[in-house]
């Protein structure tokens, strides 16, 4: 009788261990999603995600990992973005044989969202093609068949980044990839990175080069705006309720430019000059005119001109 109850301790025990390798080699791979096993796990098959799932079969069971994404993808439909230049984009073929599979589809956002350089999949029937461009937006027309996934962040890491940063007191921060302005590596210091909650620093630098590549790039939207504060200028532009901010501004299409502040700065970014003023007690007001940014020690109605149309004044309230 000791000798059987000891066969059966050591099957279970050998069951575990096929169990906890199978589920280790997963883990290796950051698009294995699931795992397919025999209830003995003497058979053991790692794969990708889909929402198509067969009966259950006997002695078969169906695991699913846990996955807390650090970006997720907006969808548009009948969409194609696309940059033109073939240095801009890449194509991935994917195993689709009758129909685009939900797992399949996921593979392609997996591989963007694991590549920092990565904007968004543009896909058409089995071929994902990556874009890249520096963050800049994607150029998106319409287009039947085709379907555009925009990489933004996930409501996960958004909520936990956005609270961690109201926490510090930097909602109204900016960052930039440039010389001018907080680089990315500003933006790693002032999360302390390893305390990002989520991933740790390899995820808390990913965000990080994400936040700044996505700032410069909104930063610069000032060519085309009148009034270039842009959803992802700041943090607090970015995580609303989440991260308040403790600047607001009051735009007049003036110039403003007398009591002036320090010298004159030139930054493409212009989200940066705003950062700078809004961390600056003294600072009252920006003028930007092009990429140019006059910070103001005061800002009076009497001081406003109207200029040439080219001038752009940011009183802070």
């Amino acid at each position: 009788m000791g000798a059987k109850k000891g066969w059966l301790e050591s099957t279970a025990a050998t069951k575990e261990l096929r169990k906890a390798e199978c589920m280790a080699k997963c883990l290796e791979y950051e698009i294995c999603e699931s795992i397919t096993a025999k209830a003995d796990w003497t058979k053991c098959f790692i794969g990708g995600w889909g929402a198509e799932r067969k009966e259950s079969t006997a002695n078969w069971n169906c695991y699913e990992r846990i996955m807390h994404d650090v970006y997720s993808f907006a969808e548009h439909k009948s969409t194609q973005c696309m940059r033109w230049t073939p240095k801009l984009h890449k194509k991935v073929t994917i195993e689709a044989r009758q129909g685009k599979k939900p797992s399949e589809i996921r593979a392609c956002q997996v591989e963007c969202a694991n590549d920092d350089e990565c904007d968004g999949v543009s896909n058409i029937w089995n071929k994902c093609f990556f874009q890249y461009g520096g963050g800049l937006h994607l150029n998106m027309k319409d287009k039947n068949k085709h379907t555009c996934y925009e990489k933004t962040l996930s409501a996960v890491s958004k909520a936990q980044v956005c609270w961690q940063a109201n926490n510090l007191g930097i909602c109204d921060k900016a960052y930039g990839t440039g010389e001018k302005g907080s680089p990315q590596s500003e933006c790693e210091t002032d999360f302390a990175v390893n305390g990002f909650g989520f991933d740790g620093a390899e995820t808390g630098s990913k965000f990080c080069k994400y936040l700044a590549r996505t700032m410069q790039s909104n930063g610069k939207s000032w060519a085309k705006e009148v009034h270039p504060i842009s959803k992802m200028t700041s943090l607090a532009n970015l995580c609303g309720e989440l991260c308040p901010t403790r600047t607001t501004w009051t735009y007049v299409g003036k110039k403003c430019t007398s009591n002036n502040l320090g010298e004159k700065d030139y930054m493409n970014n212009f989200s940066m000059c705003l950062a700078t003023c809004a961390a600056n007690v003294a600072c009252k007001g920006v003028t930007r005119r092009g990429n140019s940014c006059i910070y103001q020690s005061k800002v009076e109605t009497t001081d406003l001109r109207k200029g040439d149309g080219n001038w752009h004044c940011y009183m802070k309230n």
